[in-house]
This record gives structure tokens, sequence and C-alpha cells, in this order.
């Protein structure tokens, strides 16, 4: 089997014989033509891994974003600069490195499968997201060349706010009582 190198565009063929669990038309933005191949590999190793169903974001850049800031992992680009939503040139493009994702089942577990897999350098989980009008906690997986030290860079988002527990002890604080708290209040985010 050949090896799937980073930076790689994904051809249907490519998707065809390695993505089993996902299609094309799932995601926000064509995969096809904006994903790093390799994200979308981890994504479908991951999905195999933990036997549970993972819903892509529907919402409008949950894959692909072409106006964000070029630091973003979602950020596609031009390295020649401009945007390129028409013609995808696949030599001078930055291709997406993250998806926004769903996934089935109780958010702490799932939080902790997520970083244990080591698949993704960067691990964002987000307690005040929807998915079909109901409250439901969304993961935010990367392949950013770099995650912190050793793993991944980890943040939640709660209330619009954000939080790096391995950044500054205020946030490691924060994250612990925000977990505690939905748990003691049997919020939903953590049932599915």
């Amino acid at each position: 089997m050949k090896e799937i190198s980073k930076g790689q565009w994904i051809s249907q063929d490519q998707w065809d014989k390695y993505i089993h669990h996902f299609s094309p038309i799932e995601f926000s933005e064509d995969p096809l033509k904006y994903s790093d191949f390799q994200t979308i590999k981890n994504l479908e190793s991951f999905r195999s891994s933990i036997s549970r169903r993972i819903f892509p974001s529907p919402a409008s850049g949950a894959l692909a974003r072409f106006s964000s800031s070029k630091r973003s992992q979602h950020y596609v680009g031009s390295d020649m600069g401009g945007d390129i939503r028409g013609e995808v040139d696949t030599n001078t493009s930055k291709k997406s490195q993250a998806v926004d994702v769903f996934i089935e089942g109780n958010a702490l577990i799932n939080w902790s499968f997520v970083l244990a897999c080591q698949l993704f350098k960067g691990v964002g989980i987000y307690l005040d997201t929807e998915y079909h009008y109901r409250p439901w906690p969304m993961f935010h997986l990367d392949t950013r060349e770099k995650g912190y030290m050793s793993g991944a860079l980890i943040w939640v988002r709660y209330r619009e706010e954000y939080y790096y527990p391995q950044l500054n002890d205020s946030d490691r604080l924060a994250v612990r009582g925000i977990f505690r708290s939905c748990i003691l209040l049997k919020e939903n985010i953590f049932k599915r």
C-alpha cells in the first residue's frame, strides 16, 4: 500500500480506496478539492478505531475556510496570495488540515478517545454547539505540524470563551470547573 504523504490532494480513486465511513458530500466543503488527505485518512482511522458514528459539521467553514486567518488549520489559500475557491492549483495551494465533527456517544469519553489515539496534533472540544438543533459538543481535529510538547494542543470552548489548559493554570482550573459543573448539573452535552 502506497504511503499517503502530508499535503497530498485527494482523488476520487484514493477516497474510494481508503475512506469507507464518510462520503465527500457529508462535508460542508468539498474535501476532494480543499482538504489535506492525511487529515481525512486520520479521521477515517479514528472512526474505525472507536466504532462510533462521526458526523462532519454542516456549518460553513467546518472543513475549509477561504478568508480566515492564514494561521487557521482550516485555511485554504494560494501560496501566491489570493482566494482559490475557483480552480485549485495543487502546486501552489495550502490545503485544510482541520475538520469539525460531532461524535456519537458521551463527550468526555470521546474526548479521551481523541487524545489517546494520537492521530491529531490539535484537538478542541466546543461545549456550546448544536447539531440538528440540539445541544451537542463539537470536536475540532487537525493535523498541524506541531502540537504541544509531545502531544496535541488542546482547548475547550464554553459559552463562547476559549480555554487552553496546557498553557496556564487559570485555564486549567476553569476547564476542570466547567467539566465538573456540566457533570453535576447533568447537562445534556455529555450524553448521546
